[in-house]
């Protein structure tokens, strides 16, 4: 009976799982089934080596065997995490997603530090999103839908990768948020921005917003010589390295060129700091700017790059364009996205509710 235990207990800690036909668990549960047909068949019944290896052959028939991977290295969360971050960047997404990536999962990595990739549970994703919902920097469900769409990335990568079976993600619901309707300046408000402005370069950076309808890191990333000033156009590059044509109005034209007329640089960037050594302006720094301005303003909304760009959508809608060509214009992958604009367009609604409907 001890023989029959140890060769049991050795095959249990063996680096080997086993798979049965027509099932699909892994580890001791289906392995005792294996280890109980190894016993009563070959082991109780004294079976020469010849013979247990036919009778192992036929046992194994109903099994698919697989070696474990051996490498700690392959389930180690943090290294997981760079391998999926360098997969990422490989693959082209935006310098600020990935940024938002790295934040949320370093985050991640540090609070199941002790535990490996093909560990966490389900259970373990939700004390997780339990317990950053508790953090002072996270104030709204959006910000929790953020992250739980962030590591569903991440398990989803490992599941492709074959680190893990299945993803603990896979059953957890996206948070129910409220369907909030971007917020544009109304045509007043954006006068007042424009009162506002101090500087050449303030008021450049706010016709450029406004008129071409970029996002922050697209102007952010702009050159001098990215501008054609004969078709008011600009080459922008966008979400996923993908290219796109932009166009800016009389009004951006002629302050764009104050701005760059009283520059003593040679630095290429569009926009640039205001004190030695020149270089270019960062997102932060062109947020920073827009926010002083509406400050100044003293406009009781949140002003910041993304309301121009909101602005820019809406009005556009609101004097009839073909929301096909906003899509394009603000560099939207789907529809969807540019539809969010378009439900702000009481006004557009309203002149075609006039104008179409038979008293």
């Amino acid at each position: 009976m001890a023989s029959d235990y140890n060769v049991v207990t050795r095959l249990q800690k063996s680096s080997i799982i086993f798979q049965e036909k027509g099932g699909y668990t892994i580890g001791t549960n289906l392995n005792s089934k294996l280890y109980k047909e190894i016993v009563e068949r070959i082991i109780e019944p004294g079976l020469n080596k010849f013979e247990a290896k036919d009778e192992l052959a036929q046992i194994l028939e109903n099994y698919k065997v697989s070696r474990l991977e051996n490498d700690a290295s392959r389930y180690d969360l943090k290294t997981n995490i760079e391998r999926f971050l360098k997969d990422k960047e490989l693959q082209g997404i935006s310098p600020l997603t990935l940024d938002g990536y790295r934040w949320q999962l370093s985050i991640f990595g540090d609070y199941y530090a002790d535990k490996r990739v093909q560990d966490i549970e389900r259970k373990d994703i939700m004390a997780f999103l339990e317990y950053r919902g508790q953090s002072k920097r996270v104030t709204q469900k959006t910000t929790l839908e953020t992250i739980r769409s962030i590591l569903k990335v991440f398990f989803d990568w490992l599941k492709d990768e074959d680190i893990i079976e299945e993803s603990p993600l896979a059953k957890i619901k996206p948070f129910r948020l409220p369907k909030l309707m971007a917020r544009a300046l109304t045509v007043e408000e954006l006068e007042m921005l424009r009162e506002s402005c101090k500087t050449p370069r303030e008021r450049a950076m706010l016709e450029v917003l406004y008129s071409t309808g970029c996002r922050l890191a697209e102007v952010a990333a702009l050159n001098i010589h990215d501008i054609d000033w004969t078709n008011r156009s600009i080459k922008v590059l966008g979400k996923g390295d993908k290219e796109r044509m932009v166009f800016f109005a009389v009004r951006a034209s002629i302050y764009l060129r104050k701005y760059l007329d009283e520059r003593k640089d040679d630095c290429p960037a569009l926009f640039v700091t205001e004190r030695r050594p020149y270089r270019r302006l960062s997102m932060r720094g062109i947020q920073r700017d827009i926010e002083h301005i509406g400050t100044r303003a003293g406009i009781k909304k949140k002003v910041h790059p993304n309301v121009l760009r909101h602005t820019f959508a809406t009005l556009m809608l609101n004097k009839g364009c073909p929301m096909s060509v906003v899509q394009e214009l603000l560099g939207h992958d789907d529809l969807a996205s540019t539809q969010t604009y378009a439900k702000v367009t009481y006004e557009h609604k309203h002149h075609c509710y006039e104008k179409y409907f038979y008293q």
